[in-house]
């Protein structure tokens, strides 16, 4: 009966160490939303978390998805590299610009978080900073 149990185990041993681990792969590949409906903002921590992954030069992307009056949906894809933060927005699909960023902050205004991407250039002239969310608290 020993040899039977040590057997058996040895097979699940086996089966377990060659089995993919779909949970290790799927949280590598995740990419944060937050969705903003109206003011109405969820997860806002991924926004943060982005933040602070940019901060340390860590790669990370994060989609903010913002709902216009009417349903229109537009997607701005922040990805982080080390040290720029590469910007693309579109609507319903379609593609609308890209830039590129040397850092995003929260400046805190009036009682609000302004998230904010710094020092971006693009197919506009000069570098300038541009809105991406307010939080009022």
């Amino acid at each position: 009966m020993n040899r039977g149990m040590v057997n058996v185990l040895c097979s699940l041993f086996f089966i377990a160490g060659c089995s993919n681990d779909n949970n290790v792969q799927s949280h590598n590949n995740n990419v944060g939303e937050v969705v903003n409906k109206h003011n109405d903002i969820q997860n806002l921590e991924a926004l943060d978390t982005f933040i602070k992954r940019a901060k340390i030069k860590k790669e990370d992307t994060v989609n903010y998805i913002e709902y216009g009056i009417e349903g229109q949906r537009g997607v701005t894809t922040l990805t982080s590299k080390e040290d720029n933060i590469h910007v693309s927005s579109s609507v319903d699909k379609k593609f609308i610009e890209e830039y590129s960023c040397k850092d995003i902050a929260i400046d805190i205004e009036n009682g609000s978080d302004n998230y904010v991407l710094k020092q971006c250039t693009g197919d506009f002239e000069g570098t300038r900073d541009i809105p991406l969310l307010t939080v009022s608290k």
